[in-house]
């Protein structure tokens, strides 16, 4: 089955000429995955039935499992995820409440891109671990939209910096295709 989360809306289209429903749809399928948050293909209003059938056959919806919440004093969160292959990977947000010249709170999402890393810095507990697999473009991705699904009413999430577990570039195609899925206006 295709990780249907780790295509950004060009591969989408590819894949549903591929699998016999009009790419014109691909928006609509877009949106309900990373907009309305659909964990199940019957969950897409804005398709036919016979499409759920094609698509729960071919494609699957990726939702990484939260596997523990910390809570820090000063109101950081770190979420650990548990990944399909048994590893666990976090995300950290940050909270930073600007008061200086009337600025507006900021909450910053530390995110992974991989579970261990290859690189062994010195500073890093990561580099232990070595290298045990590349996240996918969903998994990276997943992590901003299941924490920003999590915040309470008026808050988002306003910074993304990839310095969670593993080296970014050394995993650069998710890494990319993720930023593209996290970028996109749909």
């Amino acid at each position: 089955l295709v990780d249907i989360k780790s295509l950004d809306l060009t591969q989408l289209e590819t894949f549903l000429e591929h699998i016999g429903i009009p790419k014109s749809k691909s928006i609509r399928i877009y949106q309900a995955l990373w907009q309305r948050h659909v964990t199940d293909f019957s969950e897409i209003t804005t398709i036919a039935k016979s499409d759920h059938t094609i698509l729960s056959h071919t494609a699957e919806i990726h939702f990484l499992e939260s596997h523990q919440i910390l809570d820090s004093s000063d109101g950081t969160q770190k979420f650990l995820w548990k990944l399909p292959n048994g590893g666990i990977v976090e995300s950290v947000l940050i909270p930073d409440e600007n008061r200086i010249n009337g600025g507006s709170d900021r909450l910053t999402l530390c995110v992974s891109s991989q579970w261990g890393c290859a690189m062994k810095c010195s500073f890093c507990v990561t580099g232990d671990l070595g290298l045990r697999s590349h996240l996918t473009a969903a998994q990276i991705a997943g992590q901003i939209q299941q924490i920003s699904m999590s915040l309470p009413e008026g808050k988002r999430i306003s910074n993304i910096v990839m310095m969670g577990m593993g080296e970014p570039l050394h995993n650069y195609d998710n890494l990319v295709k993720a930023l593209r899925i996290m970028n996109h206006n749909h």
